[in-house]
């Protein structure tokens, strides 16, 4: 595990997070949530420092008779990789 103890220092503010979330998603509009997904990847890993991140968005009523359409992207310092959609 990455985080050996149970101290509020050794993860993200989650608040700084939704922020990143909202801000991006205000910027401009986006045809793809694939492209929002990636947008704010870009902007955690510029804005925190994060070793890894996943991000999923789900567009609801998207797809006639499904749930939901989704794309779920992850991405390490390493690379990018798109887990599913």
């Amino acid at each position: 595990s990455i985080v050996n103890n149970d101290l509020l220092t050794s993860t993200i503010d989650y608040s700084i997070l939704a922020e990143i979330c909202r801000e991006v998603s205000l910027q401009r509009p986006r045809e793809l949530i694939e492209t929002l997904a990636q947008d704010i990847l870009d902007t955690v890993f510029a804005r925190m420092h994060v070793l890894k991140a996943k991000i999923a968005i789900e567009k609801p009523l998207a797809l006639h008779k499904a749930e939901c359409a989704f794309v779920e992207l992850e991405r390490s310092n390493e690379g990018e990789i798109c887990v599913g959609h």
